[in-house]
Parts: structure tokens; C-alpha cells; sequence
């Protein structure tokens, strides 16, 4: 799992250096920047692994993949028709979930021992996450959580943008959803994690009822347009919102 867990953390890194928490990179620079920053967590899991080469090679498979990733979602200017945005909507979410599924197939080859200053550190900790024990999970969780930040905002966008989404024009009508999304899908999974589908619950029932002013304002501001504007909206709250659980309740899952 630690080989998983620094793999996942230079995935959100080089999303979240090279596009922000909307993971979505400019140009090339910024690329290379997000690659330079994936370098850290990738060199960590090869140090980890006494050097061995199994461990090596999966660092540059999860190195080509992530440019690979990067590169398949790059703005593109000028912007293309309608139709080629969603194919290549389409070709990024089949490119991340490749990622994801060799680099979770293929972590058992990169077998990684904790830090020993980590073990330390954990040492008599209260909490069972947080203790010596725990310390492969604990890494995992970290990697999860880098990966629910801006590739999963990155994911989602492309979801929509392959389902033919008008994602402009809503994300000015429901505005802080970048930021709200990541913080939902960190409650969910750690509510999940915990055990407490309740409280996850109740994270979800929070966002609708904070969302529905917003709705209701979009659809008296959007009465003379007709009822396509208001359902462009709801259709990028729903389905944003869906894909939104779904990706922060699966990595609990597999962990529970």
C-alpha cells in the first residue's frame, strides 16, 4: 500500500502544480512543472524499496502515466468544436482509470517499508490510524486524499465535459465548486472510512440544501431564456455531485 499511497500523492501533486485544484494545465510548462513536482513522492518510493528494480520500474510507469494524463486533458486553443471536446473528454477518463487500475494492480511488485522516523513518530499514538502498526495505511489514506483533490476535480470536470455538460456557463451559476467538492469528498471518505454513513449522510444533504438558494436564484434569473438555461444547471449540480460521491466512496471501500 505505500508504493499505492506515494504513487496516488505524485499523481495529486503534479495535477494540483501543473492546473491548480482545477487540474487542468495550460501548457506544456506548466506540465513540466507538474512532473517535476510527481519527482518527490516517485524518488521517496524507490528509496523506500531498498532500490530495487521492480520498484523502479513502476515509478516510471506511474511517471508515463501521469504525463500521459496531463497531456490528454491540456486546454486547447483554440478551442475545439463540441463533439471533439467530449471525445476527448472521453479519452481522459479512459486514460485515468487505466492509471489507477495498474497502478493498484501492479503495487504488490513495489514492495516499500515505512520510514523509520514515521514509526517514530507514531509510536504510542492514541488514535488506531495514527499508530506504528497503521503506518502502510496511513500512507494510503494520504494518497487517497491527494487523489480526491484536483485529479478527482479534474475527473469530474471531464465527466462532464464528455457527457455534453454546459460546464461554463453553470460553474458561473454555482460558483466555489472546485473548493466544495474536494472538501465534501474528504468528509465522505473519512466519514466512510470511520464507519459512519450517517455522518456522510449528512454531508451530502448539506450540500443540497446550501445549493438549492443558488438553484432557485439561477432559475428567477433564467425565466425570460426559458426552462433549457435552469436545466443546464441542475443537470451540471446533479450529475457533478453523483460522480462527486461515487469517487470519494469507492477508495473506502477498498480500503474497508
Amino acid at each position: 500500500m505505500i508504493a499505492l499511497g506515494l504513487a496516488l500523492l505524485a499523481l495529486g501533486s503534479a495535477d494540483f502544480i501543473a492546473g491548480g485544484l482545477s487540474g487542468t494545465p495550460r501548457d506544456r510548462r506548466h506540465i513540466a512543472r507538474g512532473l517535476l513536482a510527481s519527482g518527490l513522492p516517485l524518488l521517496a518510493l524507490v528509496t523506500l524499496s531498498g532500490g530495487r528494480w521492480s520498484a523502479c520500474a513502476y515509478a516510471l510507469l506511474a511517471l508515463a502515466g501521469i504525463a500521459t494524463w496531463l497531456f490528454v486533458r491540456r486546454e486547447s486553443a483554440p478551442p475545439s468544436d463540441v463533439r471533439n471536446e467530449e471525445r476527448r473528454a472521453s479519452r481522459a477518463i479512459a486514460v485515468f482509470l487505466l492509471l489507477l487500475l495498474a497502478l493498484a494492480l501492479l503495487a504488490p511488485l513495489a514492495p516499500c517499508r515505512p520510514p523509520r522516523w514515521l514509526l517514530r513518530a507514531l509510536e504510542g499514538h492514541p488514535l488506531p490510524l495514527f499508530q506504528a502498526t497503521n503506518a502502510e495505511a496511513l500512507i494510503a489514506v494520504l494518497g487517497i486524499l491527494a487523489l480526491l483533490a484536483a485529479p478527482a476535480n479534474a475527473l469530474i470536470r471531464a465527466i462532464l465535459r464528455a457527457s455534453g455538460t454546459q460546464i461554463d456557463r453553470s460553474a458561473k451559476r454555482l460558483r466555489g465548486g472546485r473548493t466544495i467538492g474536494m472538501l465534501e469528498r474528504w468528509l465522505i471518505f473519512g466519514f466512510a472510512l470511520a464507519g459512519e454513513p450517517t455522518a456522510a449522510a449528512l454531508v451530502v444533504s448539506a450540500k443540497s440544501l446550501v445549493r438549492f438558494p443558488e438553484l432557485q436564484a439561477a432559475r428567477t434569473a433564467t425565466a425570460e431564456e426559458g426552462a433549457q438555461e435552469i436545466d443546464h444547471v441542475t443537470e451540471y449540480f446533479l450529475l457533478g455531485s453523483l460522480a462527486s460521491w461515487f469517487v470519494a466512496l469507492v477508495p473506502a471501500v477498498v480500503l474497508r
